[in-house]
């Protein structure tokens, strides 16, 4: 499943996007995926198959990172925008230690 797809399921059952601090300048590297409108993109290998990771909350203050690989590719590059598709999904939960995963 791609990464639009991924985020939309995971916003109709409940969490929000939760963008990291970041300081000035420091995501530059990630800034078509921000501008794309996905600014909870936490970060993403510079090399190998492309892993990005994407941070989300729910109400209750659990955290959930979607780890996805591909490269995203932008309409303006030329062609159609290709997006990387999602391949792990994890949650914290709140006041947990451990951490369960839905693969989903």
């Amino acid at each position: 499943m791609d990464l639009p797809q991924a985020r939309e399921r995971l916003l109709a059952r409940g969490w929000k996007a939760d963008p990291p601090k970041r300081e000035p300048g420091s995501a530059e590297y990630l800034q078509g995926i921000i501008d794309a409108g996905y600014p909870e993109v936490e970060d993403c290998s510079g090399t190998g198959q492309g892993f990005c990771s994407f941070m989300y909350r729910n109400a209750a203050g659990d955290r959930l990172n979607l780890v996805t690989a591909g490269e995203y590719v932008s309409a303006s590059q030329g062609g159609e925008s290709a997006w990387p598709g999602g391949r792990h999904a994890g949650v914290t939960c709140a006041g947990a230690r451990g951490s369960a995963t839905d693969a989903e």
